[in-house]
C-alpha cells in the first residue's frame, strides 16, 4: 500500500529545500525550483498521457489546503472528468466566432474571391443565431433563424442553411459540440421548415445565332473590360477563370491555357486549346513572364462589376450574362452535331460515369481545339443582320 501524507508542514515551510520534486502521495507533489520558488502540482494520467496541473504557490497555499484541493481533483478523476478542463473550462465560441475561424481555415480552398465575404455575411441573415455559443444551438434555434427568409429569399436561405451546417460540423470536429447537426436537411430540417417552391433558374443567354452580332458590338467598345469579355466568349469559360487568369498558365507556343485545379469549380486541372482569335488577344496585351493576364491596373484583375457595367452600358442587362455564353456555345455545338463528350469537355463538364471516366483519361484536346476553332470563327464573323438582337429565346434569370 502506497504511503500517503508523506510531507509535513514543517518541511514545506523550512527556509531551504533542495530543488526537486517531493511527493506527498495521492497525486500531490511539492515542486521546488529555487530557494524562493516552490509550488504545488497535481499529477495524473488520463488516456495514457501524463498531466501536471499547478495548484498554486506553496508560500500562499499551506499543506492542508493543497491536500484538500488534490482530494477534489481525485474525485473528478474518479468520475471520468479531466481536472484540467474542469479548472480551466474551454471557452465555447459563438456561431459568429466559429464562422470566422471556418472561413480563415477554408478560404484558400475556394476558387471565388468573393466567397469569404459571402460566408461572413451569413450572420446578417441570422443575427440571433450568430450570438449563440455553438454548443447551445438546437434545431429549434436554426428553424427560428431561417424561417423569416426561408420562403422570401429562397436561394439565400438555402445557402445560409448549408453554411450553418458546415460551421456546426466544423465546431463538432473542434470538440465544441456533440450529437447530430441541427442544421442538417435530410432527416432534420426537412420536417420543420415549410416547402420552398421550386423554380428552375438559368443564366440569361442569347441564342447562338445572335452571338456574332453581340461580339461585333463588344469589339466596337473602347472599354478595357471588353478584352476579357471577348476572351471569355471565345474560350467558353467561366468569368472567374478568365478574371483571375495568369500568364504563368498560358503557353502561347502550344496555344493552350492550363488552369490549375485550385482555380477550377470541379477541382480538376483544365487544359484549354486556344483558338487563333484568343491567341491574338493575348499577343496584343502581352506576353509577360507572370502576373494577371487581364489587369484593370497593374497588379489588379478586373472585377465582376467591370464586366457587368459594360454589359449594362451595351443595353443587355436583362438579356444575357457572361456565363450565359456557355449556354449559347452548348446550343451551337448541338446544332453543329459535334461529339457530345468532347463538347461537354470544352465546358469542363463531366458527362461520363466514374467507370467510363476511369478508362477515358484523354482530355480530347485536339477534338476540343477543332470545336473551339470553329466556334471562334463563327463568333467573329461579320453579322449580315443588324446589331439589334432578337431575344425571343433568352431565359429570364441569371447573373454574371
Amino acid at each position: 500500500m502506497r504511503r500517503v501524507n508523506k510531507l509535513s508542514s514543517q518541511f514545506v515551510r523550512q527556509r531551504f529545500i533542495k530543488p526537486g520534486k517531493y511527493g506527498d502521495g495521492q497525486n500531490l507533489y511539492l515542486v521546488v525550483s529555487s530557494e524562493t520558488a516552490r509550488s504545488w502540482v497535481f499529477r495524473y494520467t488520463l488516456k495514457g498521457v501524463e498531466v501536471e496541473k499547478g495548484l498554486g504557490s506553496a508560500w500562499d497555499l499551506d499543506l492542508a489546503e493543497a491536500r484538500f484541493k488534490a482530494a477534489d481533483l481525485r474525485r473528478l478523476l474518479a468520475s471520468g472528468i479531466d481536472p484540467t478542463e474542469h479548472l480551466n473550462p474551454k471557452k465555447i465560441p459563438t456561431f459568429e466566432e466559429m464562422l470566422a475561424e471556418y472561413v480563415g481555415v477554408f478560404a484558400s480552398r475556394w476558387t471565388n474571391a468573393k466567397s469569404p465575404h459571402q460566408w461572413l455575411k451569413t450572420v446578417e441573415y441570422v443575427p440571433d443565431l450568430a450570438k449563440m455559443p455553438v454548443d447551445q444551438i438546437k434545431t429549434a434555434d436554426v428553424k427560428a433563424a431561417l424561417l423569416p427568409i426561408w420562403t422570401r429569399i429562397k436561394e439565400v436561405a438555402s445557402r445560409t442553411r448549408g453554411r450553418i451546417e458546415a460551421v456546426l460540423d466544423y465546431a463538432k470536429h473542434q470538440g465544441y459540440r456533440d450529437g447530430d447537426n441541427p442544421a442538417r436537411w435530410k432527416g432534420c430540417l426537412e420536417y420543420v421548415l415549410p416547402q420552398q417552391s421550386i423554380e428552375e433558374k438559368h443564366h440569361r443567354a442569347l441564342r447562338h445565332e445572335d452571338v456574332p452580332s453581340f461580339y461585333t458590338a463588344l469589339c466596337a467598345r473602347s472599354a478595357d473590360a471588353s478584352v476579357p469579355y471577348r476572351f471569355c466568349i471565345l474560350t467558353a469559360t467561366r468569368t472567374e477563370e478568365v478574371r483571375m487568369a495568369r500568364w504563368e498558365e498560358i503557353d502561347l507556343a502550344a496555344k493552350t491555357w492550363n488552369i490549375p485545379k485550385i482555380r477550377m469549380k470541379g477541382r480538376r486541372p483544365f487544359r484549354i486549346p486556344l483558338p487563333t482569335a484568343a491567341v491574338e488577344i493575348l499577343e496584343k496585351i502581352g506576353p509577360k513572364a507572370d502576373g494577371y493576364v487581364f489587369e484593370r491596373e497593374p497588379g489588379r484583375p478586373f472585377s465582376n462589376n467591370a464586366l457587368l457595367a459594360l454589359r449594362d452600358r451595351m443595353g443587355f442587362k436583362e438579356k444575357c450574362t457572361t456565363h450565359g455564353f456557355r449556354s449559347s456555345f452548348r446550343e451551337w455545338v448541338h446544332h453543329k452535331g459535334f461529339d457530345r463528350v468532347a463538347s461537354e469537355k470544352c465546358l469542363d463538364h463531366q458527362v461520363l460515369g466514374k467507370a467510363e471516366s476511369a478508362y477515358l483519361r484523354d482530355d480530347l484536346l485536339e477534338q476540343r481545339r477543332e470545336i473551339l476553332a470553329q466556334w471562334a470563327e463563327y463568333v467573329t464573323q461579320q453579322p449580315t443582320t443588324s446589331v439589334v438582337i432578337n431575344l425571343r429565346r433568352s431565359s429570364s434569370n441569371g447573373a454574371i
